[in-house]
């Protein structure tokens, strides 16, 4: 375990002190508990994003399949308007 040090107004230090009482931990193990719920959040988030992109380049890719004769500005298009459903 590496230490590192953070700031915490004097409202954020109270209330982990208090909470981490209540749970009978340290207020390090609340704060490490915390950062970790936080990552796994942020790397469902990622995988959700990338499951939307793939999901938009293989939708992309089929409708390339059915009209080889499309100009490129369209394929450009059909692939920004796709982006912009999906909110990526």
């Amino acid at each position: 375990m590496k230490r590192t040090q953070i700031y915490l107004d004097e409202k954020q230090t109270k209330k982990l002190e208090l909470l981490a009482a209540m749970a009978g931990d340290s207020s390090s193990a609340l704060i490490r508990r915390a950062i970790d719920e936080f990552i796994a959040q942020q790397e469902s988030k990622a995988k959700q994003r990338k499951k939307k992109v793939a999901d938009i380049l293989g939708s992309f890719s089929n409708s390339w399949k059915d009209d080889d004769n499309r100009s490129w500005a369209d394929i450009r298009h059909s692939f920004d308007r796709r982006l912009h459903e999906w909110g990526v």
